[in-house]
């Protein structure tokens, strides 16, 4: 209440409410006057305060309820964002283990690739070699000692001559038969290192008809495959070029192991001419 007209109402210091009502004619229903009168308002300030004051409440806990909402939706969120951080940083590793597993597997395929291709050249190298350090000295041998026979006058030398002619075109067929079955020998494969070189020995003997002077380990051993053909080759090609070139004088196999070291040393010798025998044929292996 503002104005001249109000100041007795403002002397009581309560808060009034003034209120205007209007008076028509009953006649007309014309409005003809109006009626002004006062109410306390101290009650009614009372409740405006309290609903302001619940209106605040009320606003300030939605705002603390959408507030804790939308926390929790960004909490929930960035758990989210740092599970899935989680999960691609292990996916990526699991994808970078089996990137480097590619890796590894594809060195070693490319190694496979290459020890393949070094296997199959090796394969041809010793095929190589097995037809020549057996069926083609034994074939040469025939053809030598086919140029001989026909200077042979008697009949028994001659039939003599070509019954080994014959056993020496035998033992180069099975050659060429072992060879083909796996480039092996059969007929060492359970031998022992001095049972192998007897062997070979042997054999050139009674092929040959000449004699050798062989000096073997005092206590056998086993070596593998491997070396055990390696050791047959080497004395069947050392004794054969003793033969033809050396005239088969002296040829001798000396054999020895060191237990320490684990070394095996073969050395197959003659006293053929000095200038036929430069190099005195050895091996040197190591067993494992």
């Amino acid at each position: 209440m503002v104005g001249e007209e109000s100041e007795l109402e403002q002397e009581t210091g309560l808060p009034l409410l003034e209120i205007y009502s209007p008076i028509r004619a009953p006649w007309s229903g014309r409005v003809i006057g109006v009626v002004e009168f006062y109410e306390d308002g101290t009650n009614l300030a009372q409740s405006i305060q309290v609903a302001r004051r619940e209106s605040w409440l009320v606003v300030a806990l939605v705002m603390l309820a959408m507030s804790a909402s939308l926390i929790g939706i960004v909490y929930r969120g960035s758990r989210t964002i740092d599970e899935q951080r989680e999960k691609l940083k292990s996916q990526l590793d699991k994808v970078g283990r089996a990137s480097e597993q590619n890796r590894i597997l594809r060195k070693r395929v490319q190694k496979s690739s290459e020890r393949v291709s070094e296997i199959n050249e090796n394969f041809l190298r010793r095929t190589s070699a097995e037809l020549h350090d057996g069926p083609s000295q034994l074939l040469a041998l025939a053809s030598m000692k086919i140029c001989d026979v026909g200077d042979i006058a008697n009949t028994a030398a001659r039939d003599r001559e070509l019954l080994l002619i014959r056993g020496v075109l035998d033992e180069a067929m099975r050659e060429i038969r072992n060879i083909c079955n796996g480039l092996s020998l059969p007929e060492i494969r359970n031998l022992s290192v001095n049972e192998t070189i007897g062997r070979a020995a042997n054999v050139h003997a009674n092929r040959t008809d000449s004699a050798i002077d062989i000096s073997l380990l005092e206590q056998d051993i086993a070596a593998p495959m491997s070396v055990r053909i390696c050791i047959y080759r080497f004395v069947q090609e050392t004794l054969n070029n003793a033969w033809q070139h050396a005239d088969a004088s002296g040829q001798s196999i000396c054999c020895k192991y060191d237990d320490r070291s684990r070394q095996l040393k073969i050395r197959v010798s003659d006293t053929g001419p000095v200038w036929r025998r430069l190099v005195t044929p050895k091996i040197t292996t190591v067993l494992d």
